[in-house]
């Protein structure tokens, strides 16, 4: 089973990164997980911080 967490962001530069780190260490047991990050058009370092988790995440871009 697999269970998809989806997560919006506009300019979160100051969160995004500690809610992805605690969202990644969730143990859900079998269930594979898949983080999607909707991205509202961040003008700020929203963007860059989301690549540097490139390998765990999916990032949609809107705008």
């Amino acid at each position: 089973m697999k269970l998809s967490i989806i997560i919006p962001v506009f300019n979160e530069e100051k969160t995004i990164k500690k809610v992805l780190e605690s969202v990644l260490k969730q143990d859900i047991g079998n269930w594979e997980k898949e983080i999607i990050v909707i991205d509202d058009h961040s003008n700020d370092d929203t963007a860059e911080i989301l690549k540097q988790f490139l390998d765990r995440i999916k990032i949609f871009q809107h705008g």
